[in-house]
């Protein structure tokens, strides 16, 4: 066994029905995977600065390296 530790991370997203959906998918593998689930789909440095995005799902050069 390599002992390989996974983590899924959700990053800030809109808040609508398809996305929350995935969300929720991602958080169920990792939890019947026994992995890590790191959700910031409501950090509060994306949810109150919209001039980190590009457009509604993705972020720009200065969202991504705050982000990273």
């Amino acid at each position: 066994m390599k002992n390989i530790v996974l983590i899924f991370i959700c990053s800030r997203i809109d808040r609508n029905d398809y996305y929350i959906k995935n969300s929720l998918g991602i958080k169920n593998i990792a939890e019947a995977h026994q992995s890590q689930f790191w959700d910031f789909t409501n950090d509060y440095v994306f949810t109150k600065n919209p001039e980190y995005f590009e457009d509604i799902t993705h972020l720009n050069d200065t969202g991504a390296n705050i982000f990273s």
